[in-house]
């Protein structure tokens, strides 16, 4: 919706024209800590960074769907195959975060064989936070 002034207005800017919209103030710094991409390290595997963030990731899902399951199975109790689906769903996602826990564990394993220790900020940023120390 356009105002006689010319300012868009519309549900996502909850009324306020375009141009008035608070814009973010560059000089606050910027708290977000980056994703963790590479090993944490030099004995670390590559691969250990996306076991720990798709472990991470599929914890916060099966945590978040298991409240829903037990509703979903009284929905789903007058058709069998249905119930035997949903049960084969979180089957298997519970096998799929069991095998990643196994490669979690061999990769920290890995680590501390060679005799390194995993700094505490690689630790924070998994959960995308700073160290204590830093905020």
């Amino acid at each position: 919706m356009t105002t006689r002034d010319g300012a868009v207005r519309d549900r996502h800017t909850r009324g306020l024209p375009v141009r008035e919209l608070p814009i973010r103030d560059r000089s606050v710094p910027d708290r977000s800590v980056p994703i963790p991409v590479a090993a944490p390290t030099a004995a670390s595997p590559r691969w250990l960074t996306i076991v720990m963030r798709c472990d991470r990731w599929g914890s916060y899902w099966f945590v978040a769907v298991g409240f829903f399951f037990a509703p979903l199975l009284i929905l789903l109790a007058p058709w069998s195959i249905a119930v035997a689906v949903a049960w084969t769903l979180i089957s298997l996602s519970g096998l799929w975060l069991g095998v990643l826990g196994i490669f979690m564990a061999v990769g920290l394993a890995r680590v501390l064989r060679a005799g390194e220790e995993i700094p505490e900020e690689y630790w924070w940023s998994l959960l995308g936070k700073p160290p204590p120390s830093q905020r």
